[in-house]
C-alpha cells in the first residue's frame, strides 16, 4: 500500500491532533520533552533546559515496559552568546563536561556525539543531547510572541530563504522587511498527549509554567511482513503569562522501511499547526529520502534539505528516524 501525500496547500490545517494512537502490540515507543523555562523572566539571559525521553516496549498482550530513560539540565546564557554554561545528565557521561562554554549551535552536534559512551548512540540520552540546539531556535519564539528580548539580544529574525516559512516574499519575511512585528499569533490549545487509558502513553510532564515552550516528540515502530511501519510527531508549545499552552507547531510523520536494510520505501509529513500560510509546502521534501536507509538520513538532511522547499522543525523530525534501529535492538529484532 502506497501512504497518501497530503498536498501542501494554503487551505487551513487540520488542527493538533485530539489524542495519541493506541500502542499496538510488537511495538516499541519512544517519547520526549524538552522544556525551554525562563524562571527570572523573558528579561533574564538565561535559559534553563529540561530534557525527559523514555522507551517503552509493548509486549504481544499489550502490557508496556520501560526498557531506556533518560533526562537532562543545561543552563545557557541566552544573550546572544549561546554558551553553555551548566549540564547533568541521567545517565551520567564524563565526557560532557567538555562541552561547557561551547556555543549550543553550529558543530555542538557533532561535539555532543563524541562525549556519547559505546551504545548510546541513537538511543534517548542522544536525542535529547541533538535536540539543544534546536531549543534554542525554539525559545526564540516565546520573545517573539511577546514582543519582549533578552538583554543584549538582537530582534528574532530567521535569515530570508532558511526554510519554507521563511521564504523571501513570504509573509514572515515580509513583515520584517516592511519594519513590522513578526505576524505571530497564539495557536490553537493544545490537546493533552497522555491517556487516562493508558498511563504508558507518554512519560510524566509537569504542568508548563508561564513564558515557557516545550517541545514534545513520538515515534513508534512497529515491524511486520509488510514492512516496518513508523508513526511519528513532534509538537511544540508556549505558555502565556496566563498559562495557556497553545500549539506554535505540530507535524506528524509516517514512513515505511524495507526490512532488509531500514531504507525509506514510503513516507508522508502531515502539516498540523504552522505560524506562517506558506510553511506546509515543505511537507513534500520528505519524498525525498525514498530510498535512503535510516542511519544515512541525517547526513542527508543536513546535506540536501536545505532552503525554501524545506522546514527546519521538520526536518529535525526526519532526523529522529535514526533511532529506529536502537528501537528495534530494544525489541530483538
Amino acid at each position: 500500500m502506497v501512504l497518501p501525500l497530503v498536498a501542501a496547500t494554503m487551505a487551513p490545517l487540520p488542527g493538533p491532533a485530539e489524542r495519541s494512537p493506541d500502542r499496538a502490540p510488537g511495538s516499541a515507543r519512544r517519547t520526549s520533552s524538552v522544556d525551554m523555562l525562563r524562571p527570572g523572566g523573558l528579561g533574564d539571559p538565561r535559559l534553563l533546559v529540561r530534557a525527559t525521553a523514555r522507551d517503552v516496549l509493548t509486549g504481544a498482550d499489550g502490557d508496556a515496559r520501560v526498557a531506556d530513560t533518560a533526562r537532562l539540565d543545561a543552563e545557557v546564557r541566552y544573550d546572544g552568546t549561546r554558551e553553555l554554561v551548566a549540564l547533568r545528565s541521567e545517565p551520567a557521561r564524563p565526557g560532557t563536561a567538555g562541552l561547557l562554554g561551547r556555543s549550543v549551535a553550529s558543530g555542538f552536534r557533532a561535539a555532543a556525539d563524541a562525549t556519547l559512551a559505546p551504545g548510546d548512540g541513537g538511543g534517548v540520552l542522544a536525542l535529547l543531547l541533538d535536540d539543544l540546539p534546536v531549543a534554542l531556535v525554539i525559545a526564540g519564539y516565546a520573545h517573539a510572541l511577546t514582543k519582549e528580548l533578552p538583554p543584549g539580544a538582537g530582534r528574532f529574525r530567521p535569515p530570508a530563504g532558511l526554510c519554507s516559512g521563511w521564504r523571501e516574499g513570504g509573509t514572515m519575511a515580509s513583515a520584517l522587511e516592511a519594519g513590522g512585528p513578526m505576524p505571530l499569533r497564539p495557536g490553537p490549545d493544545a490537546p493533552a498527549v497522555s491517556r487516562a487509558d493508558d498511563p504508558a502513553a507518554w512519560h510524566d510532564t509537569p504542568v508548563l509554567p508561564p513564558l515557557a515552550m516545550r517541545r514534545r516528540r513520538r515515534i513508534d515502530v512497529e515491524p511486520g511482513a509488510a514492512g516496518i511501519r513508523v508513526d511519528a510527531m513532534f509538537r511544540d508549545t508556549y505558555a502565556d503569562p496566563d498559562g495557556r499552552e497553545t500549539v506554535l507547531h505540530e507535524y506528524e510523520l509516517r514512513a515505511v522501511l524495507d526490512p532488509a536494510g531500514l531504507a525509506v520505501r514510503e513516507i508522508v509529513a502531515v502539516p498540523r499547526v504552522l505560524p506562517a500560510p506558506e510553511c506546509p509546502f515543505a511537507a513534500e521534501s520528505v519524498l525525498r529520502l525514498v530510498g535512503t536507509p535510516v542511519d544515512a538520513v541525517a547526513e542527508q538532511v543536513r546535506r540536501d534539505l536545505r532552503g525554501p522547499s524545506t522546514c527546519t522543525h521538520l526536518n529535525d523530525l526526519l532526523r529522529s528516524l535514526t533511532g529506529v534501529p536502537s528501537l528495534l535492538a530494544l525489541r530483538g529484532t
